[in-house]
């Protein structure tokens, strides 16, 4: 210290506290510095502004100030200065901190805030990024990220009070709105909940950040293509050489892989009817529903008739007992139904080929699966080379279809959590151009949830 420097022991009593420092910084770590001062004394001293009304206020020093108070000392050595302007006392309690203690990211944020609101306070003329840079000592990025921590809602803001918080990380957060900033404070409470040993990390919040980024883009793009919808549709008539093609809904879990998910609104079927079972992928539980009579039973790769109508089963890669899709003949005409398609092989595409109709799966958006709420294990069944085709897959194989005659195809099987029907046209139609196909060569229509589509011209 300074011998020049003039010392003088105050009366605690007389000594408040800047109320600054209370809003900005945290008083920590009183412990370690009570049982250093107990073992070795007071030294140094604090410094205090002598104020127009007799009594003093803390330049420096808080954590030493509330220490002697706990300790019940009646005063403490003291540096007395000036007062000055109430933006230069701001700026010299920051300085004074941020030079002698570690500080967590909120507490810089907030010190950034008030150190910048006085600069512009006392009008300085220069740049005030850099003056804050300089007295911070940080580069400008994260300056930049340290200052948007104050956008962060009070929920997650608590978490900035530790030292290592990874502030960096949460930048993207800091654009959510407040019910998304919620949601990624819910969720980090879950994960502790179920991981109480993990710390948050960047790669913690990065991953959670990244699922809220997801869902927001899904939702924005759900909002700009609602009205897609309504272009697309289909010509009825009824001619002899007219299929109607019923589509029963479906979900991304076919029954026999017995995982507990089942949709609701699944066509019931009519068990009174014939049904056309192949003999290695009949349920035993739907199979006891049908009447003995009413179980038309068939190999797949051996074709069958129905009045005047040939099928050709064929087999497919999807996880199930014996999956197959179809070949439906009349006359010279051919439509195909494939569904439940993991991936498409040369012979499934040459089943499809010189087909003037196809009712095609187009399961997933990538993107979407990606952030939706599925357990990872579901989501790479799905995305597997035995789960389903998504929408691009479908739009690339409607591409390669039209050149062997393909003018017309449904695309059908769309998943309720991992797609919505404007975006699967939307990917389709985009595919097909890209692909150099004019669109308005082909008609592309979605097969409904809740009932048969309309009839479809294939002669």
């Amino acid at each position: 210290m300074d011998n020049n420097i003039e010392v003088k022991n105050i009366s605690l009593d007389l000594i408040d506290p800047n109320p600054m420092n209370k809003d900005i910084f945290v008083v920590s770590d009183i412990a370690g510095l009570m049982n250093s001062i107990r073992e070795h004394g007071f030294m140094g001293a604090i410094e205090v502004y002598l104020k127009p009304d007799g009594r003093y206020q803390i330049s420096a020093g808080h954590r030493r100030y509330n220490v002697m108070k706990l300790l019940g000392e009646k005063t403490i050595p003291c540096i007395v200065k000036d007062l000055e302007d109430e933006s230069t006392v701001t700026m010299k309690l920051i300085e004074s901190n941020i030079n002698t203690r570690v500080l967590s990211p909120m507490e810089l944020s907030k010190a950034i805030i008030a150190y910048e609101r006085a600069l512009n306070e006392e009008g300085y003329s220069g740049s005030v990024n850099n003056k804050l840079m300089q007295v911070f000592n940080i580069s400008e990025t994260k300056l930049l990220k340290l200052r948007s921590i104050a956008k962060l809602t009070d929920s997650l803001q608590k978490y900035a009070y530790k030292v290592n918080f990874p502030y960096e990380a949460f930048y993207d957060a800091t654009y959510f709105s407040q019910d998304r900033q919620k949601e990624l404070y819910e969720l980090l409470i879950e994960h502790f909940k179920q991981f109480p040993d993990t710390e948050l990390t960047a790669n913690l919040v990065t991953q959670y950040i990244q699922q809220i980024k997801g869902e927001i883009k899904i939702e924005k793009e759900r909002i700009e293509r609602k009205k897609i919808l309504e272009t697309i549709q289909y010509e009825e008539a009824g001619t002899q050489e007219t299929t109607n093609v019923l589509v029963p809904d479906v979900a991304d879990v076919t029954p026999d892989v017995q995982l507990d998910i089942k949709p609701k609104d699944v066509q019931q079927l009519n068990f009174e009817q014939p049904q056309f079972i192949s003999y290695e992928d009949a349920m035993p539980e739907q199979q006891a529903k049908i009447l003995e009579e009413n179980q038309k039973k068939f190999s797949v790769n051996k074709e069958f008739e129905i009045k005047d109508l040939t099928f050709q089963p064929f087999s497919i890669p999807h996880d199930a007992a014996d999956p197959c899709g179809f070949n439906i003949l009349h006359k010279k005409n051919k439509i195909s139904i494939a569904t439940d398609l993991g991936h498409v092989t040369p012979e499934i595409f040459d089943k499809l080929s010189k087909s003037s109709f196809v009712l095609l799966e187009s399961n997933y958006d990538p993107d979407i699966l990606k952030y939706s709420k599925y357990p990872y294990q579901l989501k790479q069944r799905i995305a597997g080379p035995d789960g389903h085709l998504s929408n691009y897959n479908s739009g690339d194989l409607v591409s390669k279809l039209m050149k062997t005659g393909l003018s017309s195809v449904m695309l059908g099987h769309l998943s309720k959590e991992n797609n919505f029907p404007e975006l699967a046209y939307k990917t389709v139609v985009e595919e097909i151009i890209s692909n150099h196909h004019d669109e308005n060569d082909i008609k592309v229509g979605i097969a409904k949830r809740d009932g048969p589509s309309g009839l479809i011209d294939i002669a």
